[in-house]
């Protein structure tokens, strides 16, 4: 899959406990905890912000579409061998 940083170019504004709070929050309160781990270097961001306000930035949002893109197989693999196991107890 490659190091986090070649797979997410936009990573490299995030580091490890960086968090983010909108001023004028608006509706129910959302967090958006977006983590990544890499060879050489770990990160991640928080964003808390209201269901009617502006969100994330598009970066931000454009990099946690790649990871689930870049994941899906992996994920889907995991989900086979996860119910095999559910299924022998």
């Amino acid at each position: 899959m490659g190091d986090a940083l070649e797979v997410f170019p936009q990573a490299a504004i995030l580091s490890p406990g960086k968090g983010f709070q909108l001023e004028d929050m608006v509706g129910k309160n959302r967090l958006l905890e977006f983590l990544f781990y890499g060879s050489d270097r770990n990160g991640g961001v928080v964003f808390n912000y209201g269901s009617e306000s502006e969100g994330p930035s598009g970066d931000i949002c454009d990099a946690l579409i790649r990871a689930l893109e870049v994941t899906e197989s992996w994920y889907q693999e995991f989900r086979k061998t996860a119910g095999k196991t559910a299924r022998r107890r």
